[in-house]
């Protein structure tokens, strides 16, 4: 900028901008399968206010703790029990 008197100024400001919402992670419903036969888990549902980064699945049948970095995991167990699978996002921010 310059004035009449042919003198003049910059200014500069610099501005920084977070994503300071988190993503929503989407596991989907309980589901019940048969003995030994495959399932999906589908974290697809999962959302995010600008994109997600990454989505991976954690299951724990018979303490093998398997990961999974995928958002649809296909799986089978051959073991009686309640399995909790846990799905995590990851946004860019």
């Amino acid at each position: 900028m310059t004035d009449v008197w042919g003198i003049s100024a910059n200014m500069s400001q610099q501005y920084y901008l977070e994503d300071i919402v988190p993503p929503v992670a989407e596991a989907g419903p309980d589901i019940t399968v048969g003995l030994g036969r495959t399932f999906t888990l589908d974290g697809t549902g999962s959302s995010d206010n600008h994109r997600i980064a990454t989505i991976s699945w954690v299951l724990d049948p018979d303490g093998l703790n398997l990961k999974f970095h995928s958002s649809v995991v296909e799986f089978a167990i051959d073991e009686l029990g309640v399995f909790p699978a846990i799905v995590f996002v990851v946004d860019f921010s």
